[in-house]
């Protein structure tokens, strides 16, 4: 709600920054703690400590790599960084997005969902507090408050939970026991963040600041209310999914749920459809419209990504993490190659149509393997 504010505040270029940075750092979180963050959630209560120090001592280790990484870079590559300075914002935002992430997984492993959801919803408003406070600093309010934001509500809730005994050697037995998460989940989550990151910073390279913050942009305003839905729906997938599919009550759910929400999010997505430009023009000034035509041509893409995200978890839970990793590869090629297209025939909008198109077919793909890996009846009355 407070985008219009915020579009107002700072300039398109500051938003454009913004919003590779964040790409950026989404990428490097995406495999901060290897993956087997997941395992807090589905591990027994004697590994708990365990695993969550393992999770910790990874992510400590990774932050000390990205550290190096970013000074080698700044210091070798400095004329070709878009982002100057901020770059080094970068390790500390690993650090507190990966506890951030940590203490979300400690929540479901609780099953504490009701407290979940709030710490969510007081991350987005402080941060947005912030934003609206500092504007006068430009980018690094952007940023910042982020990373604040997160800082605050991850690092005190993770710590407050946890008896800190760091050392990866130390776990050994449990970083083997789990290491399907390594092998098949971390390359999947990079692939998966590749595709939906890497795009707004190949659009920064070849277009320039200002169009990767309309993508950017646009990206915000329709992903992160969706993905804070799906996520949700994706955590009861994961915490129940073994029971439903003890119960074999799985194939009734998911049949229920793909139905469901096809009757409600299709009707909405044909207003928008109609309507976006014109809201985006109100809400956000005439100086972001374009931001309303991306959104528009994302549509085909968001209500596949509605209907499969909340249940892309369960390749996970069946141990067809393979499955998991051929789509993110594909999914990541496909997006690539369309932003590139739109480079070469000098068509931002164009590759934006395309990019939805591919990564559209590639949920739907991962829907039709879950249909048939469940066996999900498509044409029962939903419950």
């Amino acid at each position: 709600m407070a985008i219009p504010v915020i579009t107002r505040l700072y300039s398109q270029d500051d938003i454009g920054k913004m919003s590779i940075f964040f790409s950026i750092l989404l990428i490097v979180s995406s495999i901060g703690m290897l993956r087997y963050e997941l395992v807090v959630t589905i591990c027994e209560k004697t590994e708990f400590n365990r695993i969550v120090n393992l999770c910790l001592s990874i992510l400590l280790i990774n932050t000390i790599i990205v550290i190096l990484l970013v000074v080698f870079f700044n210091y070798f590559f400095k004329s070709y960084s878009i982002l100057g300075g901020l770059i080094y914002l970068l390790p500390v935002g690993l650090f507190v997005f990966g506890v951030f992430s940590l203490f979300n997984n400690i929540l479901m492993f609780d099953k504490n969902y009701n407290l979940l959801a709030k710490i969510k919803i007081n991350q987005v408003v402080l941060s947005l507090l912030l934003q609206m406070s500092f504007f006068k600093i430009g980018v690094i309010a952007l940023i910042m408050s982020q990373i604040i934001s997160y800082g605050i509500i991850g690092v005190k809730g993770a710590f407050s939970k946890i008896k800190i005994d760091l050392g990866v050697l130390k776990y050994r037995d449990e970083f083997l026991k789990y290491k399907k998460y390594l092998i098949y989940s971390t390359p999947g989550a990079l692939f998966n963040s590749l595709g939906g990151q890497f795009p707004a910073i190949l659009i920064g390279i070849l277009f320039g600041v200002i169009y990767a913050g309309f993508y950017g942009l646009a990206q915000k305003l329709v992903f992160t209310p969706l993905i804070m839905i799906t996520n949700n729906l994706s955590n009861i997938f994961f915490s129940e999914s073994k029971r439903m599919i003890e119960d074999k009550t799985i194939s009734e759910k998911l049949g229920s749920f793909f139905k469901i929400t096809t009757i409600i999010a299709l009707p909405l997505l044909i207003i928008i459809y109609f309507s976006i430009e014109y809201i985006v023009a109100i809400a956000l000034g005439e100086q972001w419209v374009d931001v309303g035509k991306i959104i528009k041509y994302m549509l085909f893409w968001v209500f596949f990504f509605v209907l499969g995200a909340p249940v892309s978890i369960l390749y996970e839970v069946v141990g067809m993490q393979k499955v998991g990793l051929i789509f993110q590869f594909v999914l990541f090629l496909c997006r690539i190659m369309s932003i590139i297209y739109s480079y070469y025939v000098n068509d931002f909008f164009l590759g934006i149509m395309v990019f939805s198109l591919l990564s559209g077919l590639c949920w739907l793909g991962l829907i039709l393997w879950i249909v048939l890996y469940f066996k999900v009846n498509l044409f029962s009355n939903p419950n």
